[in-house]
């Protein structure tokens, strides 16, 4: 029996068709090693278990840490506002324990046998300016509740407080309700010793006396 091949073998099929085969395996390959660098990176691939590397931000504070701050910020100024009442109630403490001492400083620069001529202009000054007889006490009296000035009062029925001759500018810490006082004071030096522990609103009288009227040493 002869055998008839329908198909040629490998070794005698059309080389033209292996050339043309060739030619396509050869452009794809080019293509390939001609394309950029991004398209052939292979695809990262994460060990089991790593976690990816996300990008560092600061984080945000919570509701309850803002909350938190607040109440120790609180905390904070409630206690040095608490320090300051305690050294200002010590320092108050301690001056009151030696007020008479300051006070009698304070009036030693006003010998008694001047002060007759410190009321008289007081007096003087309340009816030039306000039409009102001050009461001039025959023996003064300085006032604790007044930083050791000596309260005056005007005459008549309707007797009323009129000033505070002289508070010692050092006390008025210990009296508070001095702000609400008029003031009387010999000179400008006294004047600005007192206006520099008061507000602006308070009110003192200057009577502008000379050294000689008051035995203030020239």
């Amino acid at each position: 029996m002869t055998a008839v091949f329908t198909q040629a073998p490998a070794c005698v099929r059309d080389p033209s068709a292996a050339l043309s085969s060739a030619r396509r395996y050869a452009v794809v390959s080019a293509g390939a090693m001609n394309a950029p660098a991004s398209a052939m990176a292979p695809e990262s691939v994460h060990s089991p278990g790593a976690r990816p590397t996300a990008a560092t931000t600061a984080p945000r504070p919570t509701a309850n840490q803002t909350c938190r701050a607040q109440a120790q910020e609180r905390r904070r100024l409630e206690e040095a506002w608490r320090r300051q009442r305690e050294q200002k109630a010590a320092k108050r403490e301690e001056l009151a324990g030696r007020a008479v001492e300051v006070a009698r400083a304070w009036w030693q620069d006003v010998p008694p046998g001047q002060r007759a001529a410190l009321f008289a202009a007081v007096a003087e000054r309340a009816w030039h300016d306000e039409e009102v007889r001050v009461e001039i006490p025959e023996r003064p009296q300085v006032s604790e509740s007044f930083a050791y000035g000596i309260p005056l009062f005007t005459t008549g029925r309707l007797r009323a407080l009129y000033g505070i001759v002289r508070p010692c500018p050092e006390l008025v810490c210990l009296s508070p309700q001095l702000e609400f006082q008029h003031m009387v004071v010999r000179d400008e030096q006294e004047a600005r010793q007192l206006a520099g522990v008061m507000s602006p609103r308070a009110r003192i009288t200057n009577l502008c006396l000379s050294s000689d009227a008051t035995g203030r040493p020239g």
